[in-house]
């Protein structure tokens, strides 16, 4: 989600970046392995006898894994021959390199395997103030990465104008031998932002397919930022709800110590412990709030009862 992008500013190779070329390629080839040990879910239940996971996984992910990680591996081979290459051949090698980079755009395709991990994460989350603010800060992320393909499909489009005609790198001297790799990201990223919000810059398109690519853009962008502000709206609303129900109670305390005249030092101690017990332990929440468990079989409603009452009463 990064790298890919960021490879059309033509960064060069470092040895951050052949580090972290092997970690990723490295992790998702174990992510293979892992899969074929790795339980999973079938009507209900949770299988974990290896056939079935072996059958299940050739039908589910393997193909997708194959073709993600595939081309990884096949660019890392033809990288390593061409370092024993004469001068000739590394150029060959080089060519073919360039030609098949878009190659690796299909490593996009792990955000699909992405979403699976980040649901199991979810699942994971019992507060749900830690849920809401967690859910704000991936739309932000979200509408980052957004920016971030368009900065460098904006980037992109500087090249393709062809001899003679004029392009907004040029006009702006974005040439990498003109301007370091931050600067030139930077100057489109700040443009890509721009076209989501009232703000400004100072560049603009020079011919007809960037200003075909910024209209494209513009639309996209009122229609994308206008549902992530209803989504950061309804969420900061959710968690000012939360928020006004629980002063609201300690409100409603205040008013009744006082009524009752209770002394200072007594109804302070109060007020203390209940801050304490709603901030350590929360809510109780009754099971018949919960409706979703009538959906469960009886014999899992009765484990489930089981755990629940001999965790309240262990004795």
């Amino acid at each position: 989600m990064i790298a890919i992008p960021i490879s059309a500013f033509d960064p060069g190779s470092s040895l951050f970046t052949d580090i972290m070329e092997w970690t990723t390629q490295i992790f998702w080839t174990f992510d293979i392995l892992m899969s074929l040990i790795t339980g999973y879910v079938s009507k209900g239940q949770i299988v974990m006898s290896p056939f079935p996971i072996f059958i299940h996984y050739l039908k589910t992910w393997f193909v997708l894994d194959v073709i993600v990680v595939g081309p990884d591996w096949f660019m890392t081979f033809v990288a390593l021959s061409a370092a024993g290459e004469d001068e000739g051949g590394s150029t060959s090698v080089s060519r073919l390199m360039r030609s098949i980079r878009v190659v690796r755009t299909v490593r996009l395709l792990r955000l699909v395997k992405l979403k699976r991990i980040l649901d199991m994460l979810k699942d994971r989350i019992t507060s749900e103030v830690v849920f809401i603010l967690l859910n704000i800060l991936k739309l932000i992320i979200l509408l980052l990465l957004v920016n971030h393909f368009i900065a460098a499909l904006w980037y992109s489009m500087g090249s393709l104008g062809g001899d003679g005609v004029p392009n907004w790198r040029d006009a702006y001297n974005m040439r990498p031998e003109q301007q370091s790799i931050y600067y030139r990201y930077a100057t489109s990223l700040h443009w890509s932002l721009t076209q989501f919000t009232p703000a400004t810059v100072d560049v603009h398109p020079q011919n007809m397919v960037e200003r075909t690519f910024a209209i494209l853009v513009l639309i996209f962008g009122l229609v994308l930022f206008s549902s992530f502000i209803s989504s950061i709206t309804a969420s900061m609303t959710q968690l000012r709800n939360m928020q006004e129900d629980k002063s609201k109670q300690f409100w409603l305390l205040r008013r009744y110590l006082q009524q009752k005249q209770v002394p200072p030092d007594l109804g302070f101690k109060v007020l203390r412990y209940t801050e304490y017990a709603t901030s350590s332990h929360g809510e109780a929440i009754p099971e018949h709030r919960i409706t979703i468990l009538g959906m469960l079989t009886k014999q899992l409603r009765s484990e489930l009862r089981f755990v629940t009452h001999y965790s309240a009463s262990p004795e």
